[in-house]
């Protein structure tokens, strides 16, 4: 049977014995919610550095209910932060949008981080997902550069990069 909404629903059981007795049983089944799909976007993939703070769309989906928490593991290889959201919003409502600052770094060229996002819904938020996506970031360059001290010669000032 496929069920479409949370609610108490009355399951019989009806055996038959080689003999013709019959016995019956009911009881009360318990749906709390579908079980969600996990899913995010990242908002301007190709140009992530790690001076800036990534931004991820949220794009889970439920057959029927809502969401009733959403958890971000922004490096699954070090998974200490983790950004619970007790109230993600309806799923009528405009996708929420998440940000996360990774710590900057210039070398090496690029590093890449798992994304983990777990979403649940039902009533106890029992019904889990999880997608984990993997983002590269960029270093940052390395700048500095040297200043003239004094007087200029005709008002002109030489800098030179590092």
């Amino acid at each position: 049977h496929v069920y479409t909404r949370a609610d108490n629903y009355l399951v019989k059981l009806i055996a038959t014995s080689s003999n013709g007795c019959l016995s019956e049983l009911i009881k009360t089944f318990t749906v709390i919610g579908s079980v969600p799909k996990a899913k995010f976007i990242v908002k301007d993939e190709g140009v992530l550095c790690a001076d800036k703070p990534v931004v991820f769309e949220e794009k889970a989906t439920v057959d029927f209910g809502e969401l009733t928490k959403v958890e971000w593991i922004y490096d699954d290889s070090n998974p200490t932060v983790i950004e619970t959201d007790n109230k993600p919003g309806l799923r009528s409502t405009a996708s929420k949008v998440y940000t996360h600052l990774y710590p900057v770094f210039y070398s090496p060229a690029q590093k890449v981080v798992n994304v983990k996002m777990i979403t649940y819904s039902g009533s106890n938020a029992s019904c889990k997902s999880e997608f984990l996506y993997a983002i590269i970031l960029r270093a940052v360059p390395i700048t500095n550069f040297t200043m003239p001290n004094g007087c200029l010669p005709n008002g002109e000032a030489q800098f030179s990069s590092q």
